[in-house]
């Protein structure tokens, strides 16, 4: 590999563990609760989700800082942020109708 390709390859890695790991871990967050059931205090669905929101992070982080396929790496995460993201949109449009 040449030296601009192990620059972009650790800047791409950096980016992918760093920020975007901690914004798709929050939408992980955000978009269990639609899935995770109430409870008898109806707070299991807001709790839960803040207790895993570490280990969900934790996971991520991990998996983008030692996989070697970064382009796996971007499509996984994307899809769990796209797929939170649309159990967010659905949930906000059940509660405004």
């Amino acid at each position: 590999m040449t030296e601009t390709t192990q620059r972009y390859s650790l800047w791409s890695r950096i980016f992918l563990a760093g920020p975007f790991t901690f914004i798709c871990a929050f939408m992980v967050m955000i978009g269990s609760s639609a899935y995770i059931p109430q409870g008898n205090a109806q707070l299991d669905n807001i709790a839960i989700p803040l207790v895993l929101f570490p280990a969900v992070w934790a996971v991520l982080f991990f998996y983008s800082s030692l996989s070697q396929r970064l382009g796996r790496v971007f499509f996984v995460q994307c899809a769990l942020f796209f797929s939170h993201a649309a159990l967010v949109v659905f949930q906000l449009n059940s509660v405004a109708s």
